[in-house]
């Protein structure tokens, strides 16, 4: 949801993707968001905090650490 910068460029079109996003992971039962983008995760979580949806966001570095299923 952010590629290269595409909040500060285009604010509308990053929360309609982001929003986009969300909806099909929780259209496909997903209760985890997996990215190795940092800003694309923070963008994300952003949205999910602001409207209280159920959905987590974890980078793929700490699933590799830690071993998570």
């Amino acid at each position: 949801g952010m590629g290269g910068g595409l909040d500060r460029k285009n604010e509308e079109l990053a929360v309609r993707m982001g929003h986009e996003i969300i909806a099909q992971a929780l259209s496909d039962g997903a209760d985890t968001l997996v990215s190795n983008d940092p800003a694309c995760l923070l963008h994300l979580q952003g949205i999910i905090n602001k409207e209280n949806i159920p959905l987590k966001t974890v980078h793929l570095a700490d699933i590799l650490a830690s071993g998570w299923e």
